[in-house]
């Protein structure tokens, strides 16, 4: 299973049940480096401007290819993870959810600073098992 999702610097996932922040430009990486995406109805309005790209999932089982997850916990797949790509924010939000799965089972692949669109700097981190 590959996964994606958005953290801060300290791996805060979410505050109070929503998205901590959203920029347009990690969605535009994520369609131009990964082509189709499974994700959940609570982000696939972020896919708005790439519907060709983003497919409405509820079933995990049958996700082949990248799953972009926001609110849902990754630790109910954390032994299935053979990709995980962390979009790292520069900067620290309130966050009532970290990263709840340890960094310490992957490697780093690749690592790609980039500017967003409502960030300075956004860190692509691509780790495999």
């Amino acid at each position: 299973m590959k996964i994606i999702t958005c953290v801060d610097k300290n791996l805060g996932v979410s505050f109070n049940n929503r998205r901590q922040s959203r920029d347009r430009l990690i969605i535009k990486d994520i369609v131009e480096n990964f082509g189709k995406v499974f994700t959940f109805e609570y982000s696939l309005p972020l896919f708005s401007e790439y519907s060709d790209f983003a497919v409405l999932t509820q079933d995990t089982a049958m996700v082949d290819g990248y799953l972009f997850i926001e609110k849902s916990t990754l630790s109910e797949f954390e032994n299935k993870i053979s990709t995980l790509v962390l979009y790292r924010f520069d900067k620290v939000y309130p966050s009532d959810r970290k990263l709840e799965i340890s960094l310490e089972n992957f490697k780093l692949k690749e690592k790609i600073e980039f500017q967003g669109n409502s960030h300075e700097k956004i860190i692509k981190e691509i780790y495999v098992k």
